[in-house]
């Protein structure tokens, strides 16, 4: 599995509680051109090939 570095000042993250759902951006809130499903459940977005974000649904579920 790749190794993500990311400069945590620059970390967004966000919840949304109506749909169970967390949005983490690795600097300024782009659109992906790219994703990829991890075994795990949680999605990451890339652009140009460089992961800019993680999506991960369903955190409340144990």
């Amino acid at each position: 599995m790749a190794q993500i570095v990311v400069d945590l000042e620059n970390v967004d993250v966000r919840y949304d509680s109506k749909n169970d759902v967390v949005y983490v951006s690795f600097g300024p809130i782009q659109e992906a051109d790219d994703s990829e499903m991890l075994p795990n459940g949680i999605v990451v977005r890339y652009k140009d090939g460089k992961p800019i974000g993680l999506t991960v649904v369903g955190t409340k579920e144990p």
